[in-house]
């Protein structure tokens, strides 16, 4: 169990798997990520099965997930 703060919520490592809550504990990303980036005002940067995409921070919607680095 690691976590990092960034941008007024919490990047949460269980397993080595990512997610991202709010200071009061609330999900905004599930724990499932094999990493994450920071949020821009709307995107945040996940690394998942070795591919990376971007998740809008309103709505959880995945978007391409297709490049692996």
């Amino acid at each position: 169990f690691r976590t990092n703060q960034c941008g007024g919520g919490i990047y949460i490592n269980i397993n080595d798997k990512w997610g991202y809550i709010d200071a009061s504990g609330n999900g905004i990303l599930p724990i499932m990520y094999d990493r994450v980036g920071g949020f821009s005002s709307t995107l945040c940067a996940v690394k998942l099965n070795g591919k990376w995409g971007y998740i809008k921070r309103d709505n959880l919607e995945l978007l391409a997930i297709n490049e692996t680095r």
